[in-house]
């Protein structure tokens, strides 16, 4: 299984949108990201996201773009504080390659519970990274950044 973790693309301020929606900036960051998935012919079947309007339009940009069919769902245990914990024992059992988008500090603390030895990573807006489970350890395969 193979375990995608992105953070939300760049949203507007609270001033500009109370719901602090992806700017113009945060969109195309996103496609970009997501045409570069593409183009690795990665093989997503679900996407979990936050219940924040920054993740769900990451999430479903991604889920244009790829056109594979995926399920996108709002998870109610990746919001940007929540214990990474609680995910992983919802996800131990899982198959299906899936995308988590969600938030600082909760898909870097992901990345260090899942593999403790790797190195921090900036998860600046829209940057993804692709873990993989080989039996009960996760290994760290790449990082992507927006250009």
């Amino acid at each position: 299984m193979k375990l995608y973790l992105m953070r939300h693309g760049d949203a507007l301020s609270s001033d500009v949108d109370p719901q602090r929606g992806l700017s113009e900036q945060g969109k195309a960051a996103v496609s970009q990201i997501a045409c570069s998935l593409e183009t690795r012919k990665i093989n997503i079947k679900q996407i979990l996201h936050s219940n924040k309007a920054r993740a769900r339009q990451t999430a479903e940009i991604v889920n244009r773009i790829l056109a594979n069919e995926m399920v996108c769902t709002e998870s109610d245990v990746i919001k940007p504080n929540d214990d990474p914990h609680v995910l992983l024992k919802q996800i131990e059992n899982e198959q299906k390659d899936t995308l988590i988008v969600s938030h600082l500090p909760f898909i870097p603390g992901l990345v260090q519970l899942l593999c403790p030895t790797a190195q921090p990573i900036n998860f600046e807006p829209a940057a993804v990274a692709c873990l993989e489970k080989n039996g009960t350890n996760w290994a760290l395969l790449w990082v992507e950044h927006p250009n």
